[in-house]
């Protein structure tokens, strides 16, 4: 079994959580073929801190900084909503 990684800090990483589970499809109700880790409570904590971090950065950019980084997530989530 392939277990996905985990994406935190800005980084992918195998998860050193021992259980899985598998995503449904809410259209179909289908089970997804890949397996997605618990992740341990160090995991979240290390989570939890990265984005405090990213939400203390983005409060300290100016109106106008803020709207481009909108704008370039805009631009990259529409150039993939195919995939998404």
């Amino acid at each position: 079994m392939n277990t996905q990684p985990v994406l935190i800090d800005g980084k992918w990483s195998p998860s050193q959580g021992k259980e899985t589970f598998q995503a449904v499809n809410p259209a179909t109700r289908e089970t997804l073929p890949e397996h997605y880790p618990l992740s341990t409570w160090s995991e979240i904590d290390q989570a939890v801190h990265a984005a405090n971090r990213a939400f203390q950065e983005a409060l300290a950019l100016s109106g106008e900084k803020f709207a481009a980084f909108l704008e370039r997530f805009a631009e990259r989530l529409e150039s993939r909503k195919e995939e998404l």
